[in-house]
């Protein structure tokens, strides 16, 4: 008996099977659509095809009565449940990914009169609609694919903290410019390794204690951060390292959610 591989073989040869899959896939929108297209083989199970006309023929009658139940924009997120099972973090990019394709799930699940589209409609009503993961997902990861600032209340008291933190290490660096500006190359802070610093000359690196963190192309200044800053960089930096780690929490935990539905949604890429 021919496999299926030595079938395609003749196919192409006999009727460039290859290149009318293709042609046909590039209707779709859906990326999973499209590669399943490709991967398709004829069909000779005559119940099979009759059920797949009659589904065809209501898409058809569907779209020409205006009604739209587009998959734009969704991906195929087969690959990024398998990750979420192993444990591995999705990035917020990724999270996006998984919301668009519950949003387009949550959509397709109400697009089709049961009357007017029986069929259609069977099929719609076996997608499981997550409205929880999805909103969870809204409500932290922006449509740029960013965390939003306001994703967690600790996130919140975080960015609040480290925005006063660095007004507060803004004004102490202008006050110090301004006192000690003898000393100083330029009349300006400046940063050095995510910590205020000021260019000083070479003859005053000493004079403010603190520590020094390199010197300019010539040799004769040195950025150095003043004893003043020290306590200061340190607790921006430290709220920093805690607004880092709330981010990967978030990220954690909505992963853990996609991986918890991981088989339902598995069963929604099937049926999209």
């Amino acid at each position: 008996m021919r496999n299926d591989q030595t079938f395609r073989q003749e196919l192409n040869q006999a009727l460039d099977y290859a290149d009318i899959l293709d042609r046909i896939a590039g209707y779709a929108s859906f990326s999973g659509s499209a590669a399943r297209i490709r991967e398709a083989m004829p069909v000779t199970d005559r119940i099979f095809v009759r059920e797949q006309l009659d589904l065809a023929q209501e898409a058809r009658t569907f779209t020409q009565n205006g009604q739209s139940a587009s998959l734009a924009g969704i991906t195929d997120i087969r690959s990024l449940l398998q990750m979420a099972q192993k444990g591995q973090v999705l990035t917020t990019q990724e999270l996006l990914e998984v919301y668009l394709f519950l949003r387009a799930v949550d959509g397709l699940s109400r697009a089709f009169d049961a009357g007017l589209y029986p069929k259609l409609s069977e099929l719609a009503d076996s997608l499981v609609a997550d409205s929880r993961l999805e909103s969870a997902i809204q409500d932290a990861v922006g449509m740029d694919g960013t965390l939003k600032p306001d994703a967690s209340p600790a996130l919140v008291r975080l960015n609040w903290e480290l925005t006063q933190s660095r007004a507060s290490l803004a004004a102490r660096g202008r006050e110090f410019v301004k006192k000690n500006s003898p000393a100083l190359m330029e009349h300006m802070t400046t940063s050095i390794g995510g910590r205020l610093c000021v260019l000083v000359k070479a003859q005053d690196k000493y004079r403010f204690g603190g520590m020094i963190h390199g010197s300019s192309q010539s040799g004769q200044a040195f950025y150095v951060e003043p004893a003043a800053f020290v306590e200061a960089n340190s607790h921006v930096q430290s709220l920093q390292a805690e607004i880092e780690e709330e981010k990967h929490r978030i990220c954690r935990d909505l992963t853990k959610r996609v991986s918890n539905a991981a088989f339902s949604l598995e069963s929604d890429f099937e049926t999209v």
